[in-house]
């Protein structure tokens, strides 16, 4: 019990809205598994461990534009 006396309320709110919340992504946006098994996917762990270059190399031959101005952790 705090020090004045009162007791204190207990969350709890958060779990209801959570639930109320409409999902932010269609079925467009999911990738299917065979998609992810393609020559055009890179793991986080390979990501790791190559420089900034070779990041910038690999993002050029896999077409996306403006990596130059992403930061390494984009």
């Amino acid at each position: 019990m705090p020090s004045n006396g009162r007791k204190r309320k207990r969350g709890g709110g958060h779990k209801k809205d959570f639930r109320e919340r409409a999902a932010t992504f269609t079925s467009e946006d999911i990738i299917s598994k065979s998609d992810l098994e393609g020559d055009d996917v890179l793991s986080l762990p390979d990501l790791r461990t190559k420089n900034i270059t070779e990041i910038q190399a690999t993002a050029e031959e896999m077409g996306i534009e403006n990596i130059s101005r992403a930061r390494r952790q984009d």
